[in-house]
């Protein structure tokens, strides 16, 4: 069954911060997409649900907007020293970060071969981390798990947006 992106601001069932149309916009910049553009419509849908899971690990300053809200943002009582964000606003920085990790995925995916062409044919290629033909020798991956948005993300992408990050400033008050 396909994948569907909701990337509604807000609402309870969002799933996603992008839309297939503006991580476009994103890929579009990259130097380093090409894996987004031979992906298909299906793959890129998913990664970008999967890195979307992946940012809302984070803790962010602020509250969520609403209760009934799916993700992390929008949020509400935040603003840094040069934006404000309102309510229902994704700051550009968690969308960037975003396609950053759903670009990993993808890259990830191909380069260990879980693509439409398997490296060794009925085994999750997924694990794999070097296959050698001479003398045949398989290398699997020793961490497996999810993509760390830290290790993916641009460096100080969101700084201002995730609480404790070093070189970022959070008020304390008072009571």
């Amino acid at each position: 069954m396909a994948a569907t992106i909701n990337a509604t601001p807000g609402a309870a069932d969002a799933n996603s911060y992008l839309t297939l149309a503006e991580a476009l916009v994103f890929a579009d910049s990259a130097i380093d997409a090409v894996d987004w553009y031979t992906a298909t419509s299906d793959v890129r849908t998913r990664a970008l649900i999967t890195a979307t899971r992946t940012l809302d690990l984070l803790k962010y300053v602020g509250t969520r907007s609403t209760t009934t809200q799916a993700l992390a943002w929008p949020r509400k009582d935040y603003a840094t020293s040069e934006k404000t964000y309102t309510a229902t606003e994704i700051p550009d920085e968690i969308k960037q970060a975003q396609f950053e990790v759903a670009l990993s995925l993808i890259q990830n995916a191909v380069s260990a071969g879980s693509g439409s062409t398997s490296i060794i044919p009925g085994i999750n290629n997924a694990d794999l981390q070097r296959v050698k033909l001479d003398v045949i020798e398989i290398e699997w991956k020793r961490q497996l798990g999810s993509t760390s948005p830290a290790k993916v993300v641009s460096p100080g992408l969101l700084n201002d947006l995730v609480l404790n990050t070093p070189g970022s400033t959070i008020a304390v008050v008072r009571s």
